[in-house]
C-alpha cells in the first residue's frame, strides 16, 4: 500500500498497524490521510482516503478500511459522542502488564478508535526517594513508562498517570519506611508534613515521564480516614473537613506542578450518607463542603445499576456540585478467571447513554484487577469494543456490529468471549460461582450448599465441550481458549465430587469413596496441574513475573488439600478415625456478601485470613 501522509509522525504507526493485519488490503491501493474537521474514510478506485479530526481517528479509520477494502468502494463517517473514551487498567492487584503488552494492547485501542489509558499504579511505580515503594511488586521504572508514553503517542492516546494519594496505600504503607505518613493500614495521615513530602514525591514519580498534563489522583474508599494515628493525636474531626483539608493540600501540590487533577468522587458521597453508602439517592453533601472542592474532574464510577434512571439521577448529583463529571463504567474482570461480559453488556449503553445525554464528555471503562488479578486483560478486548462502537455510532450498536467490528480488530471469536460469562453463573442472575467452585476445599466445601441446590457439573462439562471445539480452531487464540478449556474441566469434576462426596459418606457407600480417593481425587490433581501451567504460560506471556507467585500459591494449596482429601478419605476407609468430621458439619449457605463473596480467603477456608 502507497501511504501519502500530511503528518511525517504518523507513518511509523501506520506501518505497525499495517504489520499487524498484513494480507488484509490490496498493496496497489494508494492512502492519502490528511487532517480535517470531521472523520471520514472512503475508497473509491483503488484510491483511499482517512480525514481526521484526532491523530487516533486515523488508525479507527485504517481499520475500517482494511475490514472493508476487499468488499469494493464505500464511504463512512463517524463522530465520536466524546472527547476522550478509553481504559483503566487496574495494574495494582499483582498483574503489572510488561511494556510489550501495554503497546500491544495500545495497538487494538488504536484500532478500535479509543483514545485515553489509564494504568492504575497504587505502588507500581518507581518513587526514587522511596526504595520500599513497589518494592518486589513489578513497579513501572521512569524509562518503562516513558517508553509507553511515546508509543501511545504515536497512536493519539493520551496516557493519563493514575495513583493514590489517600487511600488504597497497603502495600506501602506495610513498610517501616512508611511509618511517619500512616494513619490505619491503607490510609495516609491528613496534615503530616511527612505525608505530603511523600505525595509531592510520588505525583512528580507518576507525572515525570509522560506528556499529559492530566493525573488521576484516586482518593476513593478511604474508609477510615481520621480514625487511627489521626484520631489518637488530634481527637473526633468531622471527616468531610479532614478529606477537604487533605484534598487541598494535594492540589496545591498538582497546581505548583502545572497538573490538572481529577478524582473518584465517592468519598463525598459517602460522608454525606447515614449509612455511608457511594450510591445513597438520599445523601446530603454540606453546603459549605461543596464550596470548598477545588476545581478537578469528579469521577462518578459505577458497575453495579441496572436501570438508567439511577445513572441518569446520579450524573445530576454530580453536576450539582459544579465540577467537571468524569464517568468510569467497567468491563467486569474481577470476579476471577475469566471476564463476565453477561454483566459488562447489560450496562454499558445505560452508562454511556446517560453520559451522551448529560453531555458528560470523559468516560472510560474499568479493569480491575481485585483479588490477584486472575483474569488476563487480553480477555477484555470486547469490552473495550463495545465502548468504542457506542461512542462513534450515531445510534446504540446492535450486537452483529460490535461482532464484526470484534472479530476483525482481534482475530478472536465473539461468541468464545461471550460464553466467558458462563464459568461464572450455573443459572442466569445469580452471583458468581465459578472460582469459589475451583477454590473450594473438597472436604469442607462452603459451597457445596449451592451445589446441592443447583447441581453444577452437568453445566461445567457441557462448556469444557464448548471450549474444546474452539481450541481446536486454528489462530493466536486458541492457547486462551485451550486456558477456559482447563477451566471448565477442572471445576466440572471439583462439582462432579462436592456433589457426590459428603452424599456418599453419609448413606455408607464407601465404594464412591474408595473410587474418589484412587481415582477421581488423583485425576482432579492432574487437572489443576495441567490448569496451573497453562495459566502460567498465560501469564508470563502478558504481566511481568511479580505477582504470579500469589497464583502459584493457591493452585499450589488446591493440590495440597486434594492429597489432604485423599489422605483423610484412605484413613476413615482403613479404620484409622471414626469418622471424617469435615464431611460431618452441616453444609450452610454461604453468609456473606458479594464482594466477600469474591474473594479467595473467603472461599478456600472458613480460617484463611489473608
Amino acid at each position: 500500500m502507497h501511504i501519502q501522509s500530511d503528518n511525517s509522525e504518523i507513518s511509523p504507526a501506520v506501518s505497525l498497524i499495517l504489520d499487524d493485519y498484513r494480507g488484509q488490503c490490496d498493496p496497489g491501493i494508494r492512502l492519502n490521510i490528511q487532517k480535517g474537521e470531521s472523520f471520514c474514510v472512503s475508497l473509491k478506485s483503488g484510491v483511499a482516503n482517512i480525514q481526521y479530526s484526532k491523530r487516533v481517528e486515523v488508525f479507527r479509520g485504517l481499520g475500517i478500511l482494511l475490514e472493508n477494502c476487499k468488499n469494493g468502494d464505500f464511504e463512512k463517517r463517524e463522530k465520536n459522542k466524546f472527547d476522550t473514551v478509553g481504559a483503566m487498567i487496574d495494574v495494582s492487584r499483582n498483574g503489572v502488564l510488561t511494556v510489550e503488552s501495554v503497546k500491544r494492547l495500545i495497538r487494538y485501542m488504536a484500532v478500535m478508535g479509543l483514545n485515553r489509558l489509564m494504568l492504575y499504579t497504587e505502588d507500581t511505580y518507581t518513587v526514587p526517594e522511596k526504595p520500599y515503594f513497589g518494592y518486589m511488586r513489578g513497579r513501572y521504572s521512569f524509562d518503562e513508562i516513558k517508553a509507553i508514553d511515546d508509543y501511545a503517542y504515536m497512536f493519539g492516546i493520551e496516557l493519563v498517570p493514575c495513583i493514590q494519594t489517600l487511600g488504597h496505600m497497603e502495600q506501602y504503607l506495610k513498610w517501616e519506611e512508611a511509618a511517619p505518613a500512616k494513619d490505619t493500614s491503607g490510609v495516609l495521615l491528613v496534615g503530616a508534613d511527612e505525608t505530603y513530602s511523600l505525595v509531592e514525591q510520588m505525583i512528580k514519580a507518576a507525572a515525570a515521564p509522560v506528556r499529559s498534563k492530566n493525573i488521576h489522583i484516586g482518593m476513593d474508599e478511604a474508609w477510615d480516614i481520621g480514625l487511627g494515628k489521626y484520631l489518637a493525636d488530634n481527637g473526633y474531626r468531622r471527616r468531610f473537613d479532614i478529606l477537604s483539608e487533605h484534598l487541598k493540600r494535594v492540589v496545591e501540590i498538582t497546581e505548583k506542578l502545572d497538573l490538572n487533577p481529577m478524582i473518584w468522587s465517592d468519598m463525598y458521597f459517602r460522608l454525606g450518607s447515614k449509612t455511608g453508602e457511594y450510591y445513597d439517592l438520599e445523601c446530603d453533601i454540606p453546603e459549605d463542603i461543596i464550596k470548598e472542592i477545588p476545581d478537578i474532574g469528579l469521577i462518578y464510577w459505577d458497575y453495579y445499576h441496572d436501570d438508567y434512571e439511577f445513572y441518569d439521577t446520579f450524573i445530576k448529583k454530580h453536576k450539582e456540585l459544579g465540577r467537571k463529571t468524569i464517568f468510569a463504567g467497567h468491563v467486569w474482570t474481577w470476579s476471577g478467571f475469566l471476564p463476565d461480559y453477561d454483566v459488562t453488556a447489560s450496562r454499558f449503553k445505560l452508562q454511556l447513554g446517560a453520559c451522551a445525554a448529560h453531555n458528560v464528555k470523559d468516560v472510560f471503562a474499568t479493569l480491575w484487577g481485585d483479588d490477584g488479578c486472575e483474569t488476563n486483560y487480553f480477555l477484555s478486548l470486547l469490552g473495550l469494543q463495545m465502548y468504542a462502537e457506542y461512542a462513534y455510532s450515531q445510534d446504540e450498536p446492535a450486537g452483529e456490529q460490535i461482532k464484526k467490528r470484534f472479530e476483525f480488530v482481534t482475530g478472536a471469536d465473539y461468541n468464545a468471549f461471550m460464553d466467558f460469562s458462563k464459568f461464572h453463573y450455573i443459572k442466569p442472575n445469580t452471583e458468581p460461582m465459578g472460582k469459589k467452585y475451583l477454590h473450594q476445599d473438597i472436604l469442607m466445601g462452603l459451597a457445596d450448599y449451592e451445589l446441592y441446590e443447583e447441581p453444577a457439573s452437568g453445566h461445567y462439562y457441557k462448556m469444557a465441550g464448548v471450549y474444546k471445539e474452539y481450541t481446536a480452531k486454528a489462530g493466536k487464540w486458541s492457547e486462551y481458549y485451550k486456558y477456559a478449556y482447563r477451566l471448565f474441566d477442572t471445576v466440572a469434576l471439583k462439582c462432579d465430587i462436592a456433589e457426590n462426596l459428603r452424599k456418599a459418606y453419609h448413606e455408607g457407600n464407601k465404594e464412591y469413596l474408595e473410587k474418589c480417593a484412587n481415582e477421581l481425587l488423583p485425576v482432579l490433581s492432574g487437572k489443576v496441574k495441567d490448569l496451573r501451567e497453562t495459566h502460567r504460560a498465560q501469564w508470563h506471556g502478558t504481566f511481568k513475573p511479580f505477582g504470579w507467585e500469589v497464583i502459584d500459591i493457591r493452585y499450589s494449596g488446591i493440590i495440597g488439600r486434594i492429597d489432604s482429601a485423599v489422605y483423610r478419605i484412605r484413613e476413615y476407609l482403613s479404620g484409622n478415625i471414626e469418622k471424617l468430621e469435615e464431611l460431618e458439619e452441616a453444609r450452610l449457605k454461604y453468609n456473606g456478601n458479594l464482594a466477600s463473596n469474591m474473594q479467595y480467603r473467603r472461599q478456600a477456608s472458613a480460617t484463611l485470613n489473608f
